[in-house]
């Protein structure tokens, strides 16, 4: 009888170890996988696209926007950082599925091409919000958190304008989303290589109004292309527009521009 008990608690004990021993290691597993950095592809995107929210871990790229835009008229882009507690906040708040809108939330910190998508459409804090339809074209833009939902129903449904973003440069008010939506098209081509494109969105960009970003895009074009007068004007006239900027956002850029010859 001794001997039976003695078996039963080795067995019980055994068990309890085991399930353990897995318990531990699936809860490893899952935060090793938690902190891997997310492969974008087209098919892990669209299930995200489907949950309707993204994590902070996405990249930022034409594969981004376009399988946000497959099935929906709008992509709904949030940039912010991973330690801004108001853009955790925000990812809490749904907005009408009616809209036909999908969104992201994009920590500028957590890669290359992330960053330069903050260079590119200048967020005056963090979150800031960015409606951009099937043509690339920003329609409209919201600060902060207070009243997100409502403010961004309202643009899509265009009850209302966008928030002034207040671009330190040569940009009208009026002009900022016309700006904003050309910096973004050549900033997406030249991520695909695609240097004519980038060129003439830069110009179109810079046509509507001057500011730091879209005249370092020049800067880059004719750099890259070799013609060193047009290279070397366009840098003046970016470095002209240090002001008021975001210095960690356009720290690395400033740094490119101060060490050039």
């Amino acid at each position: 009888m001794k001997k039976t008990t003695k078996s039963l608690i080795y067995s019980a004990w055994s068990i309890v170890l085991i399930v353990t021993i897995a318990f531990v290691g699936i809860k490893y597993y899952n935060k090793q996988k938690t902190n891997t950095k997310m492969a974008v592809t087209p098919k892990n995107l669209e299930q995200q696209v489907v949950k309707g929210w993204y994590t902070s871990r996405s990249d930022f790229g034409k594969l981004l926007l376009d399988s946000l835009l497959k099935n929906n008229r709008y992509a709904v882009v949030t940039i912010g950082t991973s330690d801004c507690l108001l853009c955790h906040e925000l990812g809490k708040v749904s907005i009408d599925k009616k809209l036909n809108a999908s969104r992201v939330t994009l920590d500028y910190k957590f890669s290359d091409h992330n960053l330069l998508l903050s260079q590119a459409l200048f967020p005056p804090g963090f979150p800031t919000t960015y409606i951009i339809d099937r043509e690339y074209n920003i329609i409209g833009a919201v600060r902060g958190l207070d009243e997100f939902k409502k403010n961004t129903e309202a643009i899509i449904s265009k009850r209302t304008k966008s928030t002034p973003l207040h671009i330190a440069g040569d940009v009208s008010k009026s002009n900022e989303l016309l700006v904003l939506s050309d910096a973004l098209k050549s900033t997406v081509a030249k991520l695909e290589g695609n240097y004519e494109k980038m060129h003439a969105f830069a110009r179109k960009s810079l046509s509507n109004g001057s500011y730091f970003y879209n005249n370092y895009l020049l800067y880059d074009y004719f750099t890259k292309m070799g013609v060193k007068d047009s290279s070397s004007f366009y840098k003046k006239r970016t470095l002209k527009y240090t002001y008021r900027i975001n210095s960690h956002i356009y720290h690395s850029l400033i740094e490119e521009l101060s060490s050039s010859n």
